[in-house]
């Protein structure tokens, strides 16, 4: 089998995120998965919920550049910006690939960890940016679309605090900053449902074998093939074929790739360890440009819910609530 030239580029930092994975999914234990799985509807679809958030169902390009971690966490961000803050911002997928810790002052083509680009949002805020030739946002992506063949860029790249000379913002004043993300459980697949319907679409993780990377239209399983790598997609939504439960995904490979960008791949047997791998997401922080303040999604706490709350390590406890009954 000859798999196309498409990059993937995730190395997981499991060291680092160690306790925070650990804590995380400590607090997702106040709800049972039978108790969660019965209140979820059959299917769902984040980009007809939303509707007014075009970005969900927006396809991008990372070219021959390893840098679908970063890109899946750019538009996870994106989404959720517009889901919970109520507000249009691109987030720059090229400033989370040079200037996260996985790649700072490294080459940034050779793959990274959701997790830094979440922690990194947290913690140093990401400034706005387009696709390749957009010239949109302050730090747009540099990497052209994929040819015939496929070679990651070699070059290191400096992480910059500037903007494109065109851009009417300062870079400070262009950042925007996470309240908070999460290291979703392993292998729990109605936690992962869970998160999608109360806050937007989600990042995770999967070993890509060839016949992926072949992929036209169905429920993807992993049938021939050897493994390319981990690959990072943004799940946003899911339902059933065939009587087969799916993810509904977004790639970054183009419209070119599988089902106009999006593809299906088997929900529930952690198909390629997309249950298991990485799965992050997180919430913006609601202080808009106008230094209005709304209170998130992730932080209400309605009466009767069943939550814990956890220490995050950084003097904060955090209650992870769910309560879907408005969905």
């Amino acid at each position: 089998m000859t798999a196309p030239p498409y990059a993937m580029g995730v190395q997981l930092n499991l060291a680092a995120y160690k306790d925070k994975a650990r804590l995380d999914a400590k607090a997702f234990d106040a709800r049972g998965d039978e108790e969660l799985r019965a209140m979820l509807p059959l299917a769902f679809d984040a980009r007809k919920h939303w509707k007014r958030c075009p970005s969900i169902g927006r396809v991008v390009d990372q070219g021959c550049c390893g840098s679908c971690w970063a890109y899946a966490s750019a538009m996870v961000m994106t989404d959720r910006q517009c889901i919970l803050a109520n507000e249009h911002f691109e987030y720059s997928a090229q400033h989370l690939l040079v200037c996260s810790k996985t790649s700072n002052h490294s080459t940034p083509c050779k793959g990274g960890d959701p997790a830094d680009a979440f922690d990194f949002w947290v913690t140093r805020g990401v400034v706005s940016g387009g696709e390749f030739n957009s010239y949109v946002g302050c730090m747009p992506y540099i990497y052209a679309p994929a040819g015939n063949q496929c070679r990651a860029s070699a070059t290191p790249l400096e992480c910059l605090q500037q903007c494109q000379i065109s851009y009417p913002r300062q870079f400070k004043k262009d950042l925007h900053f996470g309240e908070r993300y999460m290291l979703l459980p392993q292998n729990r697949p109605v936690i992962m449902q869970s998160e999608i319907l109360r806050g937007g679409p989600i990042v995770a993780i999967l070993d890509a074998y060839e016949d992926f990377k072949c992929y036209e239209s169905g429920v993807y399983e992993h049938v021939a093939g050897e493994l390319e790598g981990a690959h990072a997609v943004r799940l946003i939504g899911w339902g059933t074929e065939n009587g087969v439960p799916y993810w509904l995904a977004a790639n970054s490979w183009g419209k070119a790739w599988g089902e106009r960008g999006l593809f299906k791949v088997r929900r529930g047997t952690n198909e390629c360890n997309i249950e298991s791998l990485r799965v992050a997401t997180g919430f913006p922080s609601t202080v808009d440009v106008k230094g209005d303040a709304e209170t998130t999604t992730g932080q209400q706490s309605a009466e009767g819910e069943a939550s814990e709350a956890v220490s995050d390590g950084d003097g904060k406890d955090y209650t992870y609530d769910y309560d879907l009954d408005d969905y």
